[in-house]
Parts: C-alpha cells; sequence; structure tokens
C-alpha cells in the first residue's frame, strides 16, 4: 500500500509542524491498529508511507484499506483531521521493487485527486476552530481551475 497524508503542508504551514507531525503519528498508529497482521510501515518522505503486508492476498488488501478510511472517517472531530489516500498493488513476479512502489503510488495518486476538494475543505475548518479565525489557504492544483 502507497498511502500520502492529506493536507499536511496546510497543517505545517498554518498551525505548525507540531500539529503536522501529530498528522503523521496518528497515521502511523491508524495504521498499526487497523491492521492485524504482518507489516511493515516504511516513511518514503515527508507525507508518504509505504506499507508491506507480506503474504496478503489482493482481497485482503482491499479489506485493509476499507477499514483504514473507516477508521479514518470515526475519528470525525477527536482533533486533527487525519486525512490520507491510499493506493495498492500486488508483487507479481517478473516485477521488481520499483515497479511495485511506482504501481501503488499510481494508485494512491488517482485517489487522491479524487478526495482533494473533499479533504480540502475539512482541514481549513479544523484550523479556524483551533486559530479562531476564518482561514484562506490557495491550492494551485484545485484553485487554478476555480478561476475560469
Amino acid at each position: 500500500m502507497y498511502i500520502d497524508v492529506c493536507g499536511l503542508k496546510m497543517v505545517n504551514d498554518t498551525p505548525g509542524h507540531e500539529q503536522g507531525d501529530k498528522m503523521l503519528l496518528t497515521t502511523v498508529e491508524i495504521i498499526d491498529k487497523v491492521i492485524q497482521m504482518p507489516q511493515f510501515t516504511i516513511r518514503m518522505g515527508d507525507d508518504e508511507f509505504l506499507g508491506v503486508l507480506p503474504n496478503c492476498t489482493s482481497a485482503l488488501a482491499a479489506e485493509c484499506i476499507k477499514n483504514l478510511k473507516k477508521a479514518q472517517a470515526q475519528r470525525g472531530d477527536q482533533g486533527l483531521p487525519v486525512l490520507f489516500s491510499i493506493g495498492k498493488t500486488s508483487m507479481i513476479i517478473k516485477m521488481n521493487l520499483q515497479e511495485i512502489v511506482s504501481s501503488a503510488a499510481r494508485e494512491m495518486q488517482r485517489n487522491k485527486e479524487h478526495s482533494r476538494r473533499e479533504d480540502r475543505a475539512v482541514l481549513p475548518d479544523y484550523i479556524a476552530r483551533i486559530r479562531g479565525k476564518k482561514v484562506a489557504y490557495i491550492d494551485d492544483r484545485i484553485d487554478a481551475g476555480e478561476a475560469d
């Protein structure tokens, strides 16, 4: 699984890096709590993680992703929203590690594109609550298309 924490830059830029660090740690806590099988969670850099599930079927990996998204949604108003997009792939014998990771990352990116606008709506509301004032944050990946 390739997991991307959504909105980390927005959180780091507005309430600060301490809150961003909490997002990252909470993401790993959710992964560790939800996935009840042998797994490795590896931070790939910035806001991306690789979840390796040895000897896991594609169907079981899909169930894990469904449960991760459910756990993310159940957090509700427990504080800092933790939003992430996930992509998965299965290891095929003829694929090398780079191809496997790239395949999962591409699926994650497609999933992220679908949820970006919704995620962007959640985080400013949270930031406004903790700062006591409305927050303006421009995301060129979304806002550029709205100017038309």
